[in-house]
């Protein structure tokens, strides 16, 4: 037979530590992916597509030193010019994550809100901890406006300096 008073104790010092172990590993994602992000950023390659909502009908790439981004801790000053279309200002920002299913695992998912527009976020190479000391970064932009009443999306890949 169980003695109950050994049995509760047991219970109870596993369930100690598992709560110190789960505690301890409490990461602060967005902290950590704050902290990569401060700096400056180099656009080094641009993507535009656009065409009507259900599909794309062009695609037009840009290379080379195309501006950049630069990062505090409250603030992102940016410009980059592809050709005829520019972009350039400054703003606050907010970096949140959220995880999503992805086949049998769930990933975490980016995104950057500025004043007045929002991006998908991919840090390096887009793995678990990728958000570290990152040193290439994706941002992608599907509500960009480059021709009036044509669905647009902007695709930039920027390395830091």
């Amino acid at each position: 037979m169980i003695n109950q008073n050994k049995f509760k104790n047991y219970i109870g010092v596993c369930l100690y530590i598992f709560s110190i172990m789960a505690f301890s590993s409490c990461h602060d994602f967005e902290h950590v992916a704050n902290e990569s992000l401060i700096g400056k950023w180099e656009v080094n390659e641009a993507v535009i597509t656009f065409g009507p909502s259900n599909g794309q009908d062009s695609v037009w790439r840009f290379e080379g030193d195309l501006g950049s981004f630069l990062f505090d801790q409250e603030f992102v000053t940016y410009q980059y010019a592809l050709d005829e279309f520019e972009q350039y200002g400054e703003s606050s920002y907010v970096l949140t994550s959220d995880k999503e299913r992805a086949g049998f695992a769930q990933i975490r998912k980016w995104r950057l809100q500025l004043l007045e527009s929002e991006y998908e976020i991919e840090f390096d190479d887009g793995t678990r901890r990728s958000h570290q000391n990152a040193s290439e970064m994706t941002m992608i932009n599907q509500e960009i406006k480059v021709v009036p009443d044509v669905h647009s999306t902007i695709i930039l890949h920027l390395t830091k300096n």
